[in-house]
């Protein structure tokens, strides 16, 4: 069914769809179908849509939505429609044969104007629920036997786990327009770290014995068990800081919980949600300097949320975590490798770490336990020059 939606003069949705104001778009007399994920072109004047009696069996439609409502304009058996490219002239499909005829799942880009089939390749993967990124530049989809949700470039390249199968997620889809950020910083996903040199030292930072290197790179945090005053290392993550200052000043962090804490030992913070460490819908690469250790309580790093790439999840120990180092005897560790674990330290705490010792211990999926947040995190005079 199709069917108008009336606004309000405020702009609000007015009243309740009912089918009697709706026009039926599909009627199969006499078959038992199921009509799945519809999807409008870009331009409003046709929908895809996948049919199925229901025994693995697929059939993809794409029928007019104009003067010639219902008309067949495509059809294609074994295959589901799952998304139309920006363009108008592509739709993502998978189907139950590869490029070269044989049988196996497969997920294809399929030109409308020219025939054209272009087969993505996403490994041992079986795609169910998938879209394309507003730009047509990213895929992202469902792994359907995983339960993982996945991104990777239209071309094949860059797939990476966006999110966990803890959730099972059943259906994605992307914000329409581009979400404004507040650092401008170019995707660097499975590509070589950045290594700062060592010689790279702001003159206006000195040396302590104690907390390590102080200068005018620092924040406030404020949260419901006390303050936190950080010192950010510009001088070996200089990415990493401008990322968090930025995200500091837009308020991104107010109101955050600390989805997990290992009581005596580390605290997780950077979620929207509670339970979970997103992202802020981007990534930064990873800074990966010599100089930067866990070796003492308080240091504050980002975590990976990627290959060599982080966003805006944070982690501060609570005591040395050397394990979280991604220099060993100054060699720096395969930190593509999936076993190991490599943080990019940007800071450290300096004062307050008293208040996250104090956190009761909180696992990542406790719905039972209110978390601790940040109430405001405040840029200090210093950093602003």
């Amino acid at each position: 069914y199709v069917a108008e939606l009336s606004f309000g003069e405020n702009g609000e949705i007015d009243g309740v769809v009912s089918l009697d104001d709706a026009r039926v778009l599909t009627a199969d007399e006499g078959v038992e179908l199921r009509h799945l994920f519809p999807y409008w072109s870009p331009d409003g004047t046709q929908i895809m849509y996948t049919s199925s009696p229901g025994d693995d069996r697929f059939r993809l439609r794409i029928v007019d939505a104009g003067e010639d409502f219902g008309d067949i304009i495509a059809e294609a058996h074994g295959a589901s429609g799952l998304a139309w490219h920006p363009n108008g002239e592509q739709i993502l499909v998978t189907t139950r044969l590869d490029a070269t005829g044989e049988d196996g799942e497969a997920l294809v880009l399929a030109n409308l104007t020219t025939g054209e089939i272009d087969e993505i390749e996403v490994g041992d993967l079986s795609v169910g629920i998938a879209s394309i990124s507003p730009d047509g530049s990213e895929v992202s989809f469902v792994d359907r036997e995983g339960g993982n949700l996945w991104l990777m470039d239209l071309d094949g390249t860059g797939l990476r786990r966006a999110l966990g199968n803890q959730f099972q997620p059943t259906v994605t889809s992307w914000r329409p327009r581009p979400l404004e950020l507040p650092t401008p910083v170019d995707r660097a996903l499975g590509s070589t770290a950045l290594s700062v040199p060592s010689g790279d030292v702001s003159e206006d930072r000195t040396d302590d014995a104690t907390h390590g290197s102080l200068g005018p790179y620092q924040v406030l945090m404020e949260t419901d068990g006390g303050d936190i005053r950080i010192d950010l290392y510009n001088h070996l993550a200089p990415v990493t800081v401008e990322n968090f200052l930025n995200l500091a000043k837009a308020g991104y962090y107010d109101g955050m919980a600390f989805h997990t804490v290992e009581e005596g030992s580390a605290v997780f913070s950077g979620s929207k949600i509670d339970g979970f460490g997103g992202t802020a819908g981007y990534y930064i690469p990873s800074e990966y300097h010599p100089d930067a250790k866990h070796d003492v309580a308080g240091t504050i790093s980002m975590v990976s949320k990627v290959v060599n790439g982080g966003s805006s999840e944070f982690v501060i120990a609570l005591e040395p975590k050397s394990d979280w180092d991604a220099y060993v005897a100054d060699q720096q560790k395969d930190c593509a490798d999936p076993e190991e674990v490599c943080y990019a330290v940007f800071g450290r705490v300096i004062e307050g770490l008293e208040v996250l010792m104090g956190f009761e211990e909180i696992g990542r999926l406790s719905p039972s336990t209110q978390p601790h947040r940040i109430l405001k995190v405040t840029v200090l005079d210093a950093t602003e020059g």
